[in-house]
């Protein structure tokens, strides 16, 4: 939950624009569509994907490890050095040089550990209470919103790097404070989305879902399970990396496409590569008592999820020859980069120590 609290205008502005609450007209020109933003849909709840908002928690591990042992590897033969000759250059330098090596030990083990001891829980929508339930925290604990009282509106976000700008947009829904445009609370639904339909397309599914009946809430398409190895290139394609590909999982035409993918693969693909084994590993907080009761339900489900269509059933199979090189080629560029650097970063560390004139 953003700290500010922004105020939210009456319909929008450069940064938000304001969507129908339940019970309103729909939205002029958005069609119910789940943008392959829901994982799990019932007579009883709904739950939204969040995968490419979680990813920055395998990337800190990630970073971490490699990090903090390879500055603590780094130092470690010069450390041992300062430790013999401690007579000589004193006390000072051991103290310095122990705790050098103890924060790097400390980053490589203690964020990890943090990492996967930080509770994590989906984002759920209760047919049945009429509410959003997100975890925010153990400060903040279970955030609930009522879905009738609930503004629905679409955030951009434009990031300016040197690399160029990216604008992205996303559902969101909030209460406001008593009298006021200024927001209390609130729930990011989605993923970002590169323009402002899909979010809005997206909320007029939760309504359809919400007040209409199940024949007309259109099929979701389906999705691998949280936690399941197999397939993970394949989830890494539709949740990472979709709007470079098609439908057949291949890159799209163009330079743009292989550069971009390839930047992407070789700094986040082993990071991406932990996201079903911190699925399996991360604890989930207890439900509200009241949510885990009426998310209890029975007889058959009347919504649909559409199965694998071939083309998805060889990717998820590893059966896609062209979807297999690119990721070999991917997880190569990656190991390149980290496991490279890491082993020439130390071995330059060594190397100083046993010849202090390298590089003189």
């Amino acid at each position: 939950m953003s700290l500010l609290r922004p105020t939210l205008p009456e319909k929008e502005n450069g940064t938000y624009f304001i969507l129908p609450k339940a019970g309103e007209p729909p939205q002029v020109g958005a069609e119910p569509d789940a943008w392959q933003m829901v994982a799990k849909i019932n007579p009883a709840y709904l739950e939204f994907n969040k995968t490419a908002r979680t990813s920055f928690r395998p990337m800190n591990l990630l970073i971490s490890i490699w990090g903090g042992g390879l500055f603590f590897l780094g130092l470690l033969p010069t450390a041992i050095e300062v430790f013999i000759d401690v007579d000589r250059l004193g006390i000072d330098g051991v103290i310095i040089f122990s705790s050098m090596l103890l924060i790097s030990l400390g980053v490589a083990i203690g964020v990890p550990y943090r990492q996967l001891r930080q509770p994590q829980s989906p984002i759920l929508l209760s047919r049945r209470l009429r509410r959003f339930y997100q975890w925010q925290g153990k400060k903040t604990g279970w955030t609930v919103l009522d879905y009738n009282r609930v503004v629905p509106y679409v955030t951009r976000l434009t990031v300016v790097s040197t690399a160029g700008t990216d604008t992205s947009f996303f559902l969101d829904v909030g209460v406001l404070e008593p009298g006021t445009r200024k927001l209390a609370q609130f729930i990011r639904l989605s993923d970002p989305a590169v323009a402002v339909l899909p979010p809005a397309e997206l909320w007029e599914f939760v309504r359809a879902y919400m007040d209409g009946p199940p024949a007309k809430v259109p099929p979701i398409e389906y999705r691998i399970p949280e936690g399941q190895e197999h397939g993970i290139h394949a989830r890494m394609d539709r949740d990472m990396i979709a709007g470079l590909l098609d439908k057949e999982h291949r890159l799209r035409p163009g330079l743009f496409y292989k550069l971009y993918f390839g930047i992407s693969a070789m700094i986040g693909y082993w990071s991406d590569r932990l996201i079903p084994w911190m699925e399996r590993r991360i604890p989930h907080p207890p439900l509200p008592p009241e949510l885990a009761e009426a998310m209890q339900w029975e007889g058959e489900n009347p919504y649909r999820m559409n199965p694998p269509c071939d083309i998805e059933q060889k990717a998820i199979d590893g059966e896609l020859l062209y979807m297999n090189r690119r990721w070999f080629i991917g997880m190569l560029l990656s190991t390149l980069m980290w496991g490279g650097s890491f082993v020439g970063m130390v071995a330059v560390g060594w190397w100083m120590a046993v010849d202090p004139s390298w590089g003189q």
